[in-house]
């Protein structure tokens, strides 16, 4: 082997090991969970689901409600995110697995915006105002953890722990509604709301066989 040949080969092994890198570390402020995810790979739904709430409930709330929202919005995005991924992997129902390739295109388009975001600005802490209200939704959230029932299938489980996802998200975006000072993020928050009732509407259908 020449030298030429010899450092190509060295050049495309090292691209290979830092992509290799890259997909094991992945960002916990945008894009998809991964490794950071325990079970992402083998972990039923529910576990995938209430990750966003171990994760809410080691978040460092800063008082802003539009950055405190934004934040929380990461985490519940990915989350959603990893669900669907879960259930486009494993669905045989072709119609459900089109429904969530739907929710997962809305949801990173909304990952992107609030990650955007919260790199963009500064929190501004407020009167805190929101922060009980949190604390509460993130108690409620605990108690639906203990309550929920599935069934070990895919199809069965996918459209009743999305709706409770979806509905959580618009519990968070009612917050951001009531307490936020920021124009733009107030819009963003009311048009995900829209589209996660929306989403609800069509996984009741999923449901119902309809």
């Amino acid at each position: 082997m020449n030298r030429t040949s010899f450092c190509m080969v060295i050049f495309l092994f090292s691209i290979i090991l830092l992509s290799a890198c890259r997909e094991r570390h992945m960002p916990t402020d945008g894009g998809r969970l991964g490794d950071e995810v325990p079970g992402h790979v083998t972990a039923s739904l529910s576990e995938l689901m209430f990750q966003s709430l171990e994760q809410m409930r080691a978040m460092e709330l800063t008082g802003d409600p539009d950055y405190d929202y934004a934040s929380l919005m990461v985490i519940h995005h990915q989350v959603g995110i990893a669900m669907t991924d879960y259930q486009i992997r494993r669905a045989q129902d072709t119609i459900q697995v089109e429904v969530s390739r739907d929710i997962q295109a809305v949801q990173e388009r909304e990952l992107d915006y609030f990650s955007n975001y919260i790199h963009a600005v500064h929190p501004m802490p407020r009167n805190g105002a929101h922060l009980p209200e949190l604390e509460n939704f993130l108690q409620e959230f605990e108690e639906e953890k203990a309550a929920v029932d599935t069934k070990d299938d895919v199809e069965e489980d996918f459209p009743a722990l999305m709706i409770l996802h979806n509905e959580k998200g618009i519990q968070l975006a009612n917050l951001q509604m009531e307490h936020g000072r920021v124009e733009e993020v107030a819009a963003v928050a009311e048009e995900s709301a829209n589209i996660k009732q929306s989403q609800i509407e069509t996984l009741e259908a999923l449901q119902a066989g309809e």
